[in-house]
């Protein structure tokens, strides 16, 4: 069954009405036939949010930079959120060492390999489509493309899913990534080798409403996401809705839960307890409902802090089949 947008705004009070989208065209928009909603186009990467003006504002500089403008593409609201905004033009959303350690250098070596030895132990090459959700630089989006017809690559940073989209199709790229203090260097980001552009398709949209019909994924990956969100709960309850009925769903998270991001009272697990146990086996608790656990394991990787140091995570990474 081939995947359909919805629209975002109407989809609560009306339900989903589905977006006729062609191939997105910098300065031009996706409009909902039923409530009129306009999804501006920047960077060639459709913006389905129901609220493109705290979207941008999530990342400013990925959006808008490069001299990228669309003001015949905006609703009024959105227009005049862009006046206010443009005077700020700074990220706030992707710090450079999450967005490095997502690119290049061995960081997400292990995750991405567990990702790609899942693919070939559950889910038949050359069939459906797949869904990384919370994509980042879209490490898992290319793995997903080399086995699956297409991969939709979803995140709010347009920093990111432009630099995924460039390393994608094999460009090279450079980064700003810290040395010491405030002391940045250059770094290069490789190409990736193998992945399919053609079949990944790059959405700037919000991971607790993503713009998508229900279970229409054959393969779900949601990496290092939970514990970076507003609302985990509810980001694991659309990563399972996205899944057809046998589907594959990929989620791996290493717990490290930072006030800024995600409220104290909404982290996974036992508020009364906190314990170091207590999110992975809330995680694992509500995949369990969602269907059989096909893997388990604890997987490390690094993130780099600066030229002298490094911190090592360990994330829990389930593989599920959902019913």
């Amino acid at each position: 069954m081939p995947v359909k947008l919805v629209c975002p705004r109407c989809r609560t009070t009306e339900g989903a009405a589905p977006l006729e989208a062609g191939e997105p065209q910098a300065g031009r928009a996706w409009t909902c036939p039923r409530c009129g909603a306009r999804y501006p186009i920047l960077h060639d990467i459709a913006l389905l949010s129901r609220d493109a003006g705290a979207l941008l504002e999530h990342d400013l500089e990925g959006w808008l930079g490069g001299g990228e403008t669309a003001p015949e593409s905006l609703d009024p609201g959105l227009g005049l959120a862009l006046a206010w905004l443009g005077g700020e033009r700074r990220r706030r959303s992707m710090g450079a060492r999450v967005l490095a350690a997502s690119a290049y250098g061995d960081g997400g070596a292990a995750l991405r390999g567990w990702v790609r030895a899942m693919l070939a132990a559950h889910h038949a090459a050359g069939a459906g489509e797949g869904l990384d959700l919370g994509c980042g630089a879209g490490a898992a989006a290319c793995e997903l493309s080399v086995r699956l017809d297409r991969a939709w690559a979803l995140d709010t940073s347009g920093t990111a899913l432009r630099l995924g989209r460039a390393i994608a199709c094999g460009e090279t790229r450079w980064l700003d990534v810290p040395a010491l203090g405030t002391v940045t260097r250059r770094a290069r980001v490789d190409p990736v080798e193998g992945a399919r552009p053609d079949r990944i398709v790059w959405l700037g949209a919000d991971a607790h409403d993503p713009p998508i019909e229900g279970g229409a994924f054959d393969v779900v990956v949601a990496l290092n996401l939970v514990d970076t969100v507003r609302d985990p709960w509810l980001v694991v309850q659309q990563a399972i809705a996205a899944t057809r009925s046998g589907g594959l769903l990929l989620v791996a998270c290493p717990f490290s839960w930072r006030d800024d991001l995600t409220e104290a009272d909404r982290w996974l697990g036992d508020d009364a307890r906190r314990s170091a146990e207590d999110g992975p086996a809330a995680l694992e608790g509500l995949l369990a409902e969602a269907g059989a656990l096909l893997d388990r394991r604890e997987l490390d990787w690094s993130l780099s802090h600066d030229a002298r140091a490094t911190m090592l995570r360990r994330a829990l990474a389930l593989a599920v089949r959902v019913r």
